[in-house]
């Protein structure tokens, strides 16, 4: 009987000490145990790619522009080498007896208008190039003219073609103070885009702030 009592005392004693060391070790990988999935916590998660640009459309399809382009002024024949959309937002009806007659930039470049920054007040000094285009109209009554309405550089695109705009509509008003017509004068706004001096000096700023007569002759 005391063997016996013994005997348990020894296991209560040996099962102590294994459960002393066996709080005192932590694992150091995990026990698989059969039919169990093991699942881990904040797992590295892939983040999916996004579709790429095609290169080449599908089957069918066309490759979507996803680039804008900007137009640029189409003068009348026989102006700057500009080539784009025409910037014509007053008279986009432009009247079919203009586009038939043949353009003479050169007949008044002598006259040519040129503003004050931000104004489309005709200088008093400017008023007698007005007359001399006045009175070859009066003179010419098959004669037409177009005025264009430049800028430069300063302020944004869709300010200076209303500036430029409102330039060309101050000399026509001086045109028809003058005795001319209305029905023969159109008025055409490029803004900044076709400087007659490339740079940003006050001069060739000064330059490019101008109203020019574009003579229109009957085709022969």
């Amino acid at each position: 009987m005391k063997k016996m009592k013994a005997g348990i005392f020894a296991m209560v004693a040996v099962t102590a000490l294994c459960g002393t060391a066996c709080k005192s070790q932590r694992p150091d990988k995990l026990t698989m145990i059969p039919g169990v999935r093991t699942i881990v916590q904040n797992p590295a998660t892939a983040i999916p790619a996004g579709p790429g640009i095609p290169t080449t459309p599908p089957p069918g399809g066309t490759v979507p522009n996803l680039g804008g382009t900007t137009g640029t002024p189409n003068p009348l024949p026989g102006g700057p080498g500009v080539t784009g959309t025409n910037r014509d937002p007053m008279n986009a009806d432009f009247p079919s007896n203009f586009e038939n007659n043949t353009p003479d930039r050169q007949a008044f470049l002598a006259q040519m208008v040129h503003f004050d920054y931000d104004s489309a007040i005709i200088p008093p000094g400017d008023l007698p190039k007005i007359e001399i285009v006045a009175r070859h109209l009066t003179q010419q009554t098959k004669h037409l003219m177009v005025l264009e309405g430049h800028c430069d550089e300063r302020g944004t695109e869709q300010y200076n073609l209303s500036l430029g705009e409102r330039r060309a509509q101050a000399i026509r008003d001086q045109l028809v103070k003058y005795g001319i017509s209305s029905d023969r004068v159109r008025t055409l706004s490029f803004g900044e885009e076709i400087p007659l001096i490339e740079g940003n000096s006050e001069s060739a700023r000064a330059k490019n702030r101008r109203g020019e007569f574009v003579l229109m002759l009957p085709k022969q």
